[in-house]
């Protein structure tokens, strides 16, 4: 039976991760600054998941570095490249001006997404995160997404047994 106990940790701990990560310490701009150029830009890092994924915490960083306050915090989350369709959410109330959180337990379904910022111009970048990824495509914003894929039925089904086997075994003892 303890066995049964360690395959169900390994089972439902093994999916955590981030879905996309952008945010270092180099020095920080955003198109509110003179001279720069955010014309032609897709803003928001992009990543593409083929599972669905509950996403739990999605974070922005919206200032410029040059002792700029930000703005006030507005709703974030992510636009399907497909359709422009877009999922956000209100900023938590631990949001800063400069820190625009949201924790959440949201599904979003398999695709390609770009995280989403309801004030693109004060959202953050530096020569490490943009303008361009690494299939060359433009986008600015530093930003942070995290979950976990969406239990396939075969994980459910060991969930389960092992928690009935448990429960045997305690019932048992």
């Amino acid at each position: 039976m303890k066995i049964l106990g360690v395959m169900l940790l390994v089972a439902v701990s093994a999916g955590a991760g981030t879905l996309v990560s952008n945010v270092n310490p180099n020095g920080v701009a955003n198109c509110t600054i003179l001279a720069q150029n955010c014309t032609g830009t897709t803003v928001g890092p992009q990543f593409t998941i083929t599972l669905p994924w509950v996403v739990t915490f999605v974070a922005t960083y919206q200032n410029d570095g040059y002792g700029s306050s930000g703005q006030t915090p507005g709703p974030i989350g992510f636009i399907d490249v497909s359709d422009n369709t877009i999922f956000s959410w209100a900023p938590d109330p631990s949001s800063t001006a400069a820190y625009w959180l949201a924790h959440l337990n949201a599904v979003l379904p398999p695709g390609t997404y770009r995280v989403w910022s309801s004030n693109p111009t004060s959202w953050s970048y530096n020569t490490a995160t943009g303008f361009a990824d690494s299939g060359s495509t433009q986008h600015i914003g530093m930003a942070q997404a995290e979950g976990e894929p969406v239990p396939e039925p075969g994980s459910l089904l060991l969930l389960s047994a092992g928690l009935l086997a448990l429960s045997i075994r305690r019932y048992r003892a």
